[in-house]
């Protein structure tokens, strides 16, 4: 996330210090270090949250693009194959007589 240049060993010499002495200053540094971690954390979780919610968001989108590609194709006759060609042969006069009233076939 942050490259911090301050060592840990540092940090925890002015930790020490500021228990010992209770200086202002020191405190005050120490209190802006706690809450800059704080953000940190909070932001960090913030992010993960957010990728999780696009890559659900992606995911449904997929599907309901997936879905749609899918309940608009024609139907083709010969994938029923348990028509007869009787069947079969009706629902194409009645297709063709449907297209003829509006126009279809003009």
């Amino acid at each position: 996330m942050t490259e911090h240049k301050a060592k840990p060993e540092v940090w925890a010499l002015v930790e020490e210090y500021g228990n010992k002495y209770e200086g202002d200053m020191l405190n005050c540094i120490l209190e802006l270090r706690s809450r800059i971690k704080t953000l940190e954390a909070a932001a960090q979780k913030h992010i993960v949250e957010t990728s999780a919610n696009i890559l659900a968001l992606a995911s449904r989108i997929e599907a309901l693009e997936s879905a749609k590609r899918q309940s608009s194709k024609v139907l083709d006759l010969s994938d029923l194959p348990q028509w007869t060609p009787e069947q079969t042969q009706k629902l194409k006069d009645l297709l063709e007589g449907y297209h003829n009233h509006l126009g279809l076939n003009e």
